[in-house]
């Protein structure tokens, strides 16, 4: 579904007429987004700054470090992880 090609990668406005291939890449991207939460969830509770796993937990530990710094002009929210965590996985995939 992702990789087939969508109409409505060129031409926008067609993302909004009925299409059973725009549902399931919808559905696909909702579900994937929902474990990548998952999982920068439980990065979160597991979290330990002297042990760190992988990208996941070195994003986690750049943002503590910008909240505790007052002087820092750059800030990361946890929606931002997710999202880069994300990117990673799909630029692997692709």
């Amino acid at each position: 579904v992702v990789g087939s090609g969508n109409p409505a990668d060129f031409i926008p406005i067609l993302q909004f007429l009925p299409s059973k291939t725009m549902k399931s890449f919808v559905s696909i991207n909702n579900r994937f987004i929902a474990f990548v939460q998952k999982i920068v969830t439980e990065h979160y509770a597991t979290f330990d700054k002297d042990k760190i796993r992988d990208i996941t937990d070195s994003l986690i530990d750049h943002c503590e470090d910008r909240k505790l710094d007052e002087n820092s002009n750059v800030q990361m929210s946890d929606e931002k992880i997710v999202g880069i965590v994300n990117d990673l996985f799909g630029a692997g995939f692709d």
